[in-house]
């Protein structure tokens, strides 16, 4: 995809704008859960059916919102959904990389870390309510796509490879809830998924490739 260059705008730079506080917001409350624990309390109601669907319900609002809010800031991304090519060897480029990551992490994260609360909730929301779970995680693949990795290269003709590292950083930053390690390994993720929009890979393909990667890890890591 072309950047495009809103600075030549007031409009442009004011959605450029916008779009640094509304993830430098969300990256401050995932930090400032993560500070204070709140994640923490979850682990409480982790067992109550009822709270599993409330917060799945949750979810789904908040990425459908996520899928608004990024295209309301750069609205020519909605293009991206009407290029319906998927380039399977960089799907299967992109997956294996993730996937090793993946592996590899298992050998730095000890297995008492790696059961937080918020990956006991995915478990529970899987097993529960499997069909709405499935759903989510193709909310989750669109949305994060457009949000963290499409909309700053729009924004970026120059420096590209500086603003995918600040807006990486801000996308692990809100996974700090998982711990300090985890940070690190979503903020590589979200970099081997930018290098494939940055090497011409379509909306879909990308997208699909986070959702495969996601069910993957939930259903068999």
């Amino acid at each position: 995809m072309q950047s495009i260059d809103y600075h030549t705008t007031k409009l442009g730079t004011l959605r450029f704008i916008l779009a640094i506080i509304f993830v430098g917001l969300f990256s401050f409350l995932s930090i400032y859960s993560w500070y204070t624990g709140a994640m923490e309390d979850i682990s409480l109601y982790l067992h109550h059916d009822g709270f599993v669907l409330v917060y799945l319900i949750i979810s789904i609002i908040q990425f459908i919102v996520f899928l608004g809010i990024a295209i309301a800031l750069q609205p020519k991304m909605v293009y991206a959904f009407t290029d319906f090519r998927l380039q399977w060897k960089g799907v299967f480029l992109l997956l294996g990389a993730s996937l090793l990551l993946t592996l590899l992490s298992g050998f730095v994260i000890p297995p008492e870390l790696a059961e937080n609360p918020a990956g006991i909730l995915f478990q529970r929301m899987r097993h529960l309510y499997p069909a709405l779970f499935v759903f989510m995680m193709i909310l989750v693949g669109y949305s994060e796509e457009l949000l963290f990795r499409l909309l700053p290269i729009s924004f970026s003709k120059k420096h590209p490879l500086l603003i995918g590292v600040i807006w990486q950083i801000i996308f692990a930053s809100m996974h700090l809830y998982q711990g300090i390690l985890a940070f690190f390994f979503t903020f590589i993720l979200g970099m081997i998924f930018w290098f494939g929009f940055r090497r011409g890979m379509s909306l879909h393909s990308v997208a699909w490739t986070h959702i495969i990667y996601n069910l993957t890890v939930t259903f068999f890591y």
